[in-house]
């Protein structure tokens, strides 16, 4: 990081990726490093909800759980894939990818898993969107997930059976990297 602290410009104009870089490392840091209990155990003692029992639910029973994002969590956006090409890095046995991170507009989650690991998971723009508004660490409506989800410019025309099944993908994928905690309301 030192070109960063040393006003390295010809360095970064050479690489400016690697400003995305140390600033997606500086995150995983602060969020591994962040307080262990969850916000839910932390606002009320409620247990959190596995995927498993989620799926067994009706759409209403469903909607009548709430969520929180742990504080110890982030949205991110990025000029470059950083997010591929720390993977790769670290999956190669930490050695730098042969090719430079792609310049491509990127947005990204990040949270601590329960075996205290970050997870980085890709998203596209609209759901980065959503959850880059909502608060962390705060209980919230479940069901104020799902409409924000629902009025998605692509789900016009959709009925609301294909909306519920995309929504319902999209919260699997967020409890399954932990980045969202499901507890009953």
């Amino acid at each position: 990081v030192d070109y960063q602290r040393l006003d390295r410009k010809d360095i970064l104009e050479c690489a400016p990726e690697l400003g995305e870089l140390a600033r997606i490392e500086q995150l995983a840091l602060q969020i591994a490093r962040s307080d262990t209990q969850t916000d839910v155990e932390a606002t009320d003692g409620a247990a959190t909800l596995e995927l498993s029992a989620l799926s067994a639910l009706t759409v209403g029973e469903l909607l009548e759980h709430s969520f929180v994002i742990p504080s110890q969590s982030c949205a991110s956006e990025y000029e470059y894939d950083v997010v591929s090409y720390r993977r790769e890095f670290y999956s190669a046995g930490n050695t730098l990818p042969a090719q430079p991170a792609v310049m491509q507009k990127t947005f990204a989650l990040a949270a601590r898993t329960k075996r205290h690991r970050v997870s980085w998971q890709l998203v596209s723009e609209t759901q980065y969107r959503i959850i880059a508004e909502l608060p962390r660490g705060e209980r919230i409506p479940l069901g104020e997930l799902a409409e924000s989800f629902a009025i998605l410019p692509n789900h016009q025309l959709l009925d609301d059976r294909e909306i519920f099944e995309r929504f319902f993908l999209f919260l699997a994928e967020l409890v399954t990297m932990e980045f969202l905690e499901i507890s009953r309301a």
